[in-house]
């Protein structure tokens, strides 16, 4: 599953900054300077949360070589039923035995969409102040080159 990197981005803000308090009182502007500085100087993490703030800020075609090899895209989405769907779809097509493909998709239909949707208006006024900003989306188009390059390629 494949996020856009501006929303994967802007849920890397909330988690991080709203929810945990790491980023002291960086906005999602200077936030989006801080990671682009931060992965600039890879390896460069000194504790532990800035070395979680890394990880989880790079580019999803960097695991797994997912640029590099055939993919099967799930569309990732708050309609739970229909990610349940194309989750369903994909198990059968690699063959994985009904009870384990069941397993792994109770958290997706027993998790709870709470936070989510009383954050949604909350998000999407971030995800349009990031989009508005040239220097933050500079910084994103930077840090997610190959994201977006791959999800231009793959559009659904």
């Amino acid at each position: 599953m494949v996020r856009d990197p501006v929303e994967r981005f802007v849920s890397l803000y909330g988690d991080i900054c709203e929810k945990h308090d790491w980023c002291g009182e960086r906005d999602i502007h200077s936030f989006a300077r801080w990671v682009y500085d931060f992965q600039r100087h890879d390896g460069k993490a000194k504790t532990k949360k800035q070395r979680h703030i890394l990880y989880h800020s790079w580019a999803q075609t960097r695991f797994c070589g997912v640029k590099n090899k055939d993919i099967i895209l799930v569309h990732h989405s708050h309609d739970k039923a229909k990610m349940k769907r194309e989750f369903m779809k994909l198990f059968k097509k690699a063959h994985v035995p009904k009870h384990v493909a069941a397993n792994a998709l109770r958290h997706l239909t027993k998790s709870s969409t709470r936070d989510a949707a009383r954050n949604s208006s909350h998000k999407r006024e971030l995800i349009q102040k990031v989009k508005r900003n040239p220097q933050t989306m500079q910084y994103l188009r930077a840090m997610y080159f190959e994201d977006f390059k791959f999800l231009r390629r793959h559009q659904f």
